[in-house]
């Protein structure tokens, strides 16, 4: 098991964030923002029942409205018009998978949000074309994994897999690991 220092990751006031890491490091951010947000009410999104990443947090369950939403369109409008201060979406891939062109007005009300003093974040533990989609309109991207399992169940270390690629959905590509020495500049 893995243990993720509190410290290390900071959500900014006021944004729209989206955290990409395993389980483990998802529930205990959720953890860390009950301690951070005092006293405050926070919605948690997600699409099923699974409510893995909440498990371990017994004392602090009053304080999490938990809403399961399924349609892409129910999702839009809890973003837009529900008065919480500090949202918590786990993302679903099923959400976006038949109707892609809720993406970016969905990024766009939260990011909206945001501006209003309303807090979003995203968790997911996939890395998936919505999410790169998401990326150019959230204030930040915070990726936390120590190894990743591709689509054929090969595992390797983070330092060997590009992040970047859209070329398919979940899709992991390894690359080279290159050193470069010193370099001389022009005489």
């Amino acid at each position: 098991m893995t243990y993720h220092s509190k410290n290390f990751i900071t959500i900014p006031e006021n944004s729209f964030s989206i955290f990409i890491g395993t389980r483990l490091f998802l529930a205990e951010t959720i953890s860390d923002i009950l301690k951070k947000c005092n006293h405050r009410k926070i919605l948690y999104v997600c699409s099923s029942a699974d409510r893995s990443n909440l498990l371990h947090i017994n004392e602090e369950q009053n304080r999490i409205e938990i809403r399961e939403l399924n349609n892409p369109v129910d999702i839009l409008v809890v973003v837009e018009n529900d008065p919480v201060r500090f949202m918590v979406i786990e993302y679903s891939p099923q959400w976006f998978d038949e109707n892609p062109e809720y993406i970016l007005p969905f990024g766009h009300l939260c990011r909206e949000r945001s501006k209003k003093r309303q807090e979003v974040l995203l968790i997911s533990p996939i890395w998936d074309k919505t999410i790169v989609e998401l990326e150019s309109i959230a204030d930040k991207l915070v990726f936390i994994q120590d190894t990743l399992t591709s689509p054929n169940k090969n595992i390797c270390n983070i330092s060997q897999v590009t992040l970047f690629d859209t070329s398919q959905v979940r899709e992991i590509c390894k690359i080279p690991s290159r050193k470069y020495g010193q370099q001389v500049l022009g005489t």
